[in-house]
């Protein structure tokens, strides 16, 4: 986000990058996700990790710094900056008939490392099928 303009249409990529206020500046828990999840068409947490001072035998909830976020009328990519708070990365709004699910589910696949999931993968964990 340093190379971007906040708070305005930015010039390089044209998205409005906004901070959004209403979201806790800090990393979302499973039920943050799951909270996000129930009043949206779609929400999934892109890199999801373990908290660097925890082992991996020790059970701990892993946290994102990046959401996608899909309503009925578009799709954000967001992402946290420890000095903002959660930030619109990428948004998208959908054309009719589009699904809002659907929409998501390909905004997270862009935005999932190609090492952690496949496309194909993606489809599969989320239910969607061959959609």
């Amino acid at each position: 986000m340093m190379d971007h303009q906040l708070e305005t249409t930015c010039e390089r990529c044209g998205t409005r990058h906004r901070v959004l206020e209403s979201m806790p500046n800090r990393p979302f828990a499973p039920e943050d996700v799951e909270r996000l999840d129930r009043s949206c068409a779609f929400v999934g947490a892109v890199g999801a990790t373990r908290p660097a001072d925890v082992t991996a035998s020790e059970e701990a909830a892993t946290t994102t710094n990046t959401l996608v976020v899909s309503t009925t009328r578009a799709t954000r990519l967001l992402r946290r900056a420890e000095d903002f708070g959660w930030v619109v990365d990428r948004e998208r709004e959908h054309d009719d008939g589009e699904q809002p699910a659907t929409v998501g589910l390909h905004v997270f696949v862009e935005a999932t490392p190609e090492s952690r999931l496949t496309s194909a993968t993606a489809r599969t964990v989320l239910g969607l099928g061959g959609q």
